[in-house]
């Protein structure tokens, strides 16, 4: 599974889409193959239906490839 680091901010994503993300979820900056680890989370979002993983403990903002923003609920981040 790929990862990704932002270039600007520094966060981290994994993903099987064979599409590269935009744009960092947190920032909106670019992002970079990078070899990631950790414990991870997924998210799957509502308006294209792709799916990553980002880190436990941490909250996407927007849709890696589309600008959707996720929706904070009591059971995570979807």
């Amino acid at each position: 599974m790929p990862g990704y680091r932002c270039e600007s901010c520094g966060y981290e994503i994994k993903t099987d889409e064979r599409e590269e993300p935009r744009g960092c979820p947190i920032c909106r900056g670019r992002l970079l193959e990078s070899n990631v680890s950790g414990d991870w989370d997924e998210a799957v979002c509502k308006s294209c239906e792709r799916k990553f993983k980002y880190p436990k403990g941490t909250t996407p903002y927007k849709c890696p490839w589309c600008d959707y923003t996720f929706e904070t609920t009591l059971g995570g981040y979807f």
